[in-house]
């Protein structure tokens, strides 16, 4: 399968890549793109994942998403899908005042991490609960 030779750099995020790995052998695409901006070069097999099966996302994981180009990805998918619900919502996170990346480094900061530690707790919940 393509996905599973993730070339990742460091220890970090060789786990980062097989978690991604684990997640799409689930079919949990939706978590696993949301973890793919975390790996660097990422966006190339999300845009692949979204692409190929975006009804599989699951939108839950949409709010965990902070990196702007995935969200559009995500838009741009959905409304040539004409799905007005999911592309309405995905306009709904983009337009979130703490994702604009002209806000102070340490306020991006901030955020960011609060976003990574939602994700990691709604996989703990889907997935080890």
């Amino acid at each position: 399968m393509w996905f599973v030779n993730l070339k990742l750099g460091s220890h970090t995020y060789g786990v980062l890549g097989r978690l991604v790995s684990s997640l799409i052998n689930l079919k949990a695409t939706g978590p696993a793109v949301a973890l793919l901006q975390m790996v660097p070069n990422g966006y190339a097999i999300a845009a692949r994942i979204i692409q190929e099966d975006p009804h599989a996302l699951d939108p839950s994981y949409f709010q965990c998403i902070y990196d702007i180009s995935f969200l559009e990805l995500l838009v741009y998918v959905y409304s040539r899908a004409k799905d007005d619900k999911k592309t309405n919502y995905l306009t709904q996170i983009i337009g979130v005042p703490d994702l604009n990346e002209y806000n102070p480094t340490e306020m991006r900061q901030a955020f960011v991490h609060h976003i990574r530690l939602n994700l990691f707790r709604s996989l703990y919940t889907d997935f080890l609960t």
